[in-house]
């Protein structure tokens, strides 16, 4: 219990930096996504999301069959450019990163077993910072298959994220699941490099306290996975 509240001790500073730093346009920068890997070998952008957070194991080849805040008072808030590692979970502009990527079952939403650190580390974060009110879970795909398909595999693999992490112990109305299928990419679906860092999960401060980011849309722009408390 001690260490426990060591912990959360760390991160308090980070919490008064969310809600008293002004500026604005603060973004997280382009290589914080999570992504799935290629060929059982992180991809470039892995590396450089994960380089300050304690390694976990390397998931294997998965298929592909991201503002501002704003605090209570509505005034605008910053969450920090910087790089704030928590426990083994990174935080980077308003994206909560973990060690290792995410993975699933080959064309299914079923969570590898390699995930669950991981998504062990995202419910430390948030135990650690109840001033996120609501975490986005964001699932993409590349552009290989049907779309509409596509987009239905993303948001049942945020619905699987989600699912465990209420197993794991996160209240379910903190969760809310979403899946872009094909229609986000961050890489040319032209190499099977490329689409492997389009194949990601990734994890979004959606509320602080209640208030969306900047008052943009909790969603994100992706297409709700559904009820996770159901």
């Amino acid at each position: 219990m001690n260490r426990s509240w060591a912990r959360l001790g760390k991160v308090a500073p980070l919490v008064s930096l969310i809600f008293a730093a002004a500026c604005a346009n603060v973004h997280p920068p382009s290589d914080s996504t999570t992504v799935d890997v290629e060929d059982g070998k992180p991809s470039d952008a892995t590396a450089a999301t994960t380089a300050t957070a304690t390694p976990s194991t390397t998931p294997t080849t998965e298929p592909g069959a991201g503002v501002e805040p704003v605090t209570p008072d509505g005034s605008t808030a910053a969450i920090p450019s910087d790089t704030a590692t928590t426990l083994t979970a990174t935080m980077r502009g308003d994206s909560i990163i973990p060690a290792a990527p995410i993975a699933y079952e080959v064309g299914a939403s079923k969570l590898r077993e390699s995930s669950i650190p991981s998504l062990n580390q995202i419910k430390a974060f948030l135990d650690a910072m109840p001033d996120i009110t609501l975490l986005r879970i964001e699932v993409h795909t590349d552009s290989d298959g049907d779309s509409a398909a596509n987009l239905q595999l993303s948001k049942m693999r945020a619905m699987s994220v989600a699912k465990e992490l209420v197993a794991e112990g996160v209240a379910c109305k903190r969760l809310f699941p979403v899946g872009f299928g094909e229609k986000k990419p961050i890489a040319p679906n032209d190499k099977p490099e490329e689409k492997a860092k389009n194949r990601r999960t990734e994890f979004f401060v959606a509320t602080l306290k209640g208030k969306p980011l900047n008052n943009r849309p909790v969603d994100g722009g992706g297409e709700s996975s559904g009820d996770p408390c159901k």
